[in-house]
């Protein structure tokens, strides 16, 4: 008797270990179905919050009044040189005209080369070269859309411009500054102040001071004088916006991103040429 019970004690320690096993992986399971099911909701009200907020943009782009460096509805300025803006819906946007960044369709040599050097790229002007070339040497077929490339991401690609050029962590990298298609013209409203400091333009500092207060101020006459005096002028095209957009947004921790074409004759919701939600241009995340 007394052996039988010797026995039973490590076979009930043993059954018990088990027991306790499986109930911690199911704690653990549950635990992570739940941290999924939070996630997802929080996921599905981001993206109702964005989508709100890409329509109120489009009314207020639509019918608002259009300035050099944004549009004007009532008491609300949204600017379109990348400056981050809080709607009431609580989800951050940035609004950015294509005409203030570099455009890889009209090319500039001399620009692209200026902004890697900025980064310090070895041999900046040879792979500016590089860029202009990527096409004509590696692909038969042009692109859709008259771009050079498929994608941006398409520019790491090329050798010297690394991810941490391209990308530079979470924000103010090359990806930040060029565009696909982008304008003919450059909107000199719309330039990024962040760029505006790459030493791309042959502004002095104290211009490039006044330029980016003057944008902030809305006082485009006083801007217009500048870039006169720099020799910038361009029949009034100098601050004219383009009809194409760059918009980012942000809830929650959540970001999207689209890229559009918007005209006054424009229909209602304007036709995204590019979407991506969540948007994780920059970051990997274990969900999706």
């Amino acid at each position: 008797m007394r052996h039988n019970s010797g026995m039973i004690l490590p076979m009930t320690l043993m059954i018990m270990t088990i027991l306790i096993s499986i109930t911690m992986m199911m704690i653990v399971r549950t635990e992570g179905m739940v941290s999924e099911q939070v996630y997802e909701r929080n996921k599905w009200d981001a993206r109702l919050r964005i989508n709100d907020a890409e329509h109120r943009l489009f009314l207020s782009m639509l019918v608002g009044e259009q300035e050099p460096g944004g549009f004007s509805l009532g008491d609300t300025y949204i600017p379109v040189d990348g400056h981050p803006l809080k709607l009431k819906n609580d989800v951050t946007v940035r609004i950015q005209d294509q005409a203030g960044l570099l455009s890889l369709r009209y090319y500039d040599h001399d620009k692209m080369s200026r902004v890697l050097s900025s980064y310090k790229i070895q041999d900046a002007k040879h792979i500016a070269d590089e860029i202009f070339n990527w096409q004509d040497k590696f692909n038969k077929y042009k692109y859709g859309r008259g771009a050079p490339f498929r994608t941006l991401d398409e520019v790491m690609m090329i050798s010297g411009i690394s991810h941490a050029v391209f990308n530079n962590k979470y924000g103010d990298g090359l990806r930040d500054y060029i565009t696909l298609l982008g304008s003919s013209w450059t909107n000199y409203a719309a330039i990024p102040d962040s760029l505006l400091s790459r030493g791309i333009y042959d502004f002095t500092s104290g211009d490039l001071d006044k330029i980016k207060k003057l944008k902030r101020d809305r006082k485009w006459a006083s801007l217009s004088a500048i870039l006169r005096e720099n020799s910038l002028g361009n029949e009034g095209l100098e601050l004219t916006q383009s009809s194409r957009y760059y918009i980012y947004y942000e809830y929650n921790g959540f970001r999207g991103r689209g890229e559009y074409q918007i005209r006054t004759s424009s229909r209602f919701p304007p036709r995204r040429s590019l979407w991506y939600f969540p948007d994780y241009e920059r970051l990997w995340v274990a969900h999706d």
